[in-house]
């Protein structure tokens, strides 16, 4: 990590250490410029500006910087002020049709967690409905305003996705309506029990508004799960912060034995394990301790997460490498018991998967055309990964033994 970056994180705490407070207090414009750029790039600016108002430390921002500060943070209120708006017709619009409907990720932690408008910012509205309910949700989502970015998926290629592509509408937030709470595809070691989760929701009032929110152990396997196994660990801070203030938040109402005995129905207790140990090394975060000896997975290994702190610490660098999707089926390759076997899964699932498992890889595609012209692209890419990347990439090595021990089903502790 950057020393940037370290200080970013240190500034974020609730309490400021002395010596972090004494190197803000001696920073010059150039070092508040590049403090400032960090958080903003890391989507944490809104609440580094509280944290510093909240040190005390407001007056030593350069004015134009705190100004500009000062600026974004307002922005991000008002734009969460429409997001709730949206959120409520949104889901009035579904009610309506008797679609149950769970709030996800920012639209809950804005209001329930962060407890704030502005000091986390929203790039869209995620809505969990089952899966039988999602075209007829769509629909009535088009029928107040949005316009689908995409043709609606396929019962066929709504198995090998989460959520169907953006409904947009003018001036407002896109919408993301999901029937699953992170990516799927033929390979997914996962089992998330959805009706569970929609039957567990709780009504709650939540900015003029009644919706249906996670409960505090759902909430937090849903964001390890998006941490770990969706994104790889490539994401922001705001992410991270996003579990450090769910911990904090809930704290009193998380019942372990239940997230655990959770965590195992859904094939998630290795993600769950390794991201929650990754947010205690990043953020010394010592109250999670026993927490995490009642979860630790049998067989697990330290060094198994050499790949998961190389990502996260790499998150300072915008030309990091971006995971690799081929890491699952080269898994899945490789526990084929037959050699036909594994060169009919290479050949259908990798070098020439289907048109819409293609979009899927690759989201730039917009027309017909481009999909055959992406065959050639997604066949190089392909053949770098399995020429090159697994015998060379260091990285890449150490992230197949990780996912590989994450996706076998050891479910004891």
């Amino acid at each position: 990590m950057s020393p940037r970056f370290q200080l970013l994180v240190r500034c974020l705490s609730p309490k400021l250490a002395g010596d972090a407070r004494l190197e803000l207090t001696s920073l010059s414009p150039v070092g508040w410029a590049e403090l400032v750029q960090e958080s903003y790039y890391q989507e944490v600016l809104s609440l580094l500006y509280h944290r510093l108002d909240k040190h005390g430390l407001r007056a030593s921002i350069p004015a134009q910087i705190e100004e500009g500060m000062r600026k974004f943070y307002l922005r991000t209120l008002a734009l969460n002020t429409r997001l709730y708006r949206q959120l409520a017709e949104a889901t009035n619009a579904l009610d309506g049709a008797n679609i149950a409907t769970v709030a996800l990720k920012g639209a809950h932690l804005v209001d329930q967690v962060y407890r704030d408008l502005a000091f986390r910012t929203v790039r869209d509205i995620d809505l969990l409905v089952r899966k039988a309910d999602a075209v007829a949700a769509a629909e009535q989502l088009i029928k107040i305003g949005y316009e689908a970015s995409g043709s609606l998926l396929t019962d066929r290629e709504r198995t090998y996705t989460h959520h169907f592509p953006e409904l947009t509408r003018p001036n407002s937030h896109p919408v993301e309506l999901h029937w699953y709470p992170v990516n799927v595809d033929r390979v997914s070691p996962l089992n998330i029990d959805v009706d569970g989760i929609i039957e567990r929701a709780a009504l709650t009032s939540v900015r003029g508004c009644v919706v249906r929110l996670m409960t505090p152990e759902d909430l937090l396997l849903h964001l390890c799960l998006h941490h770990s196994y969706q994104h790889k660990f490539d994401l922001k801070l705001r992410h991270f912060y996003d579990l450090v203030e769910g911990l904090s938040r809930y704290q009193d109402r998380i019942d372990w034995g239940v997230l655990r005995d959770r965590a195992l129905e859904w094939g998630a207790l290795k993600h769950t394990y390794v991201t929650l140990m990754l947010v205690r090394d990043l953020f010394e975060f010592p109250d999670l301790e026993r927490e995490l000896r009642s979860l630790e997975p049998s067989g697990f290994e330290h060094r198994l997460t050499a790949w998961t702190k190389s990502r996260l610490f790499s998150i300072t660098d915008p030309n990091a490498k971006p995971p690799s999707y081929f890491c699952a089926h080269f898994i899945t390759i490789r526990r084929k018991p037959t050699l036909a076997g594994k060169a009919r899964y290479l050949l259908r699932w990798m070098l020439l998967p289907p048109p819409f498992q293609l979009r899927l890889t690759y989201p730039r595609i917009r027309t017909g055309f481009q999909v055959w012209l992406y065959y050639l692209v997604n066949i190089k890419d392909c053949l770098r990964y399995l020429l090159y990347d697994i015998h060379f990439n260091e990285e890449e090595k150490d992230r197949i033994k990780f996912e590989a021990w994450c996706s076998s089903q050891t479910l004891s502790t």
